[in-house]
């Protein structure tokens, strides 16, 4: 349950930032698609909402898709199987 239900009546401006963030997720993973991108997509969830999505990302990857995250979430990316880092010096793999 993301707490979205009774909201399909708003407009986007009328929602939440973190509401915005769980819609774009349902969006993008509804189709099961091969590849995900996802630029901070936990930036304007609260704890709960952000372990939900933390679940919901893992559930994908296990179902064959690739999610591809730009995060500054450390949990986020301490699930994530590689880890690379960007630095002045380039692109770094770290895990």
């Amino acid at each position: 349950d993301w707490g979205l239900q009774g909201l399909g009546h708003r407009y986007a401006h009328q929602l939440s930032g973190g509401q915005l963030q769980r819609m774009a997720w349902i969006r993008a993973s509804i189709h099961k698609p091969a590849l995900i991108l996802a630029d901070e997509p936990t930036s304007h969830l609260d704890r709960n909402s952000a372990l939900h999505f933390h679940e919901r990302v893992r559930a994908c990857a296990r179902s064959g898709c690739t999610v591809l995250i730009s995060t500054h979430d450390q949990e986020l990316a301490d699930l994530c199987d590689e880890v690379y880092t960007l630095t002045a010096r380039g692109l770094v793999h770290v895990s």
